[in-house]
């Protein structure tokens, strides 16, 4: 039975992860590691069954000489247009108010991230994500400053959601 007392011990021993783990894993070892795998195909994982077709296109964009960045991007763009996913993207449910607000975000090797939340009308946030990463200081833009930003940014508005999407 979990109660607060193992909670605390879990966070505990998490946190003296945190800080023992960049010692046991040294730059070095990571670069060793790193090098020894150049010779091997990508690997791209999906948390979830509807990642599948994502994967294989980031593995398309992989093989093809194509940025880590790139195949993510591109990879969410199949699941972020699929109608028939609920869980993200165009056919994602509707909120208690009606409206089918999307969120993505985004890291790239160096650490540096870029987020979107609350952004409506735009087909690809991941896309507007990496936009925030890379042309901002920022990152995390919500709502009316993610879809201002979204805009400036050449992505056009598009009503996404059919009146059979939304809450009525």
């Amino acid at each position: 039975m979990s109660n607060r007392r193992n909670f605390l011990q879990k966070i505990g021993l998490g946190s003296a992860a945190l800080f023992i783990g960049p010692k046991v894993f040294s730059s070095q070892t990571i670069k060793k590691a790193y090098n020894n795998s150049q010779n091997k195909p990508p690997i791209v994982i999906s948390t979830w069954s509807h990642g599948l077709q994502a994967n294989e296109e980031a593995c398309n964009i992989l093989n093809n000489g194509g940025s880590s960045l790139d195949a993510v991007e591109k990879g969410v763009w199949v699941v972020e247009a699929d109608e028939k996913n609920h869980s993200v993207g165009i056919g994602g449910y509707p909120d208690a108010s009606g409206h089918v607000s999307l969120d993505a975000s985004i890291m790239d090797h160096k650490g540096r991230a870029g987020s979107v939340c609350y952004l409506e009308d735009i087909l690809h946030p991941i896309s507007v994500a990496r936009k925030v990463m890379e042309d901002t200081p920022h990152v995390l833009l919500a709502g009316k400053g993610a879809l201002d930003f979204a805009l400036q940014k050449g992505f056009k508005r598009q009503d996404l959601f059919t009146d059979e999407m939304k809450i009525a």
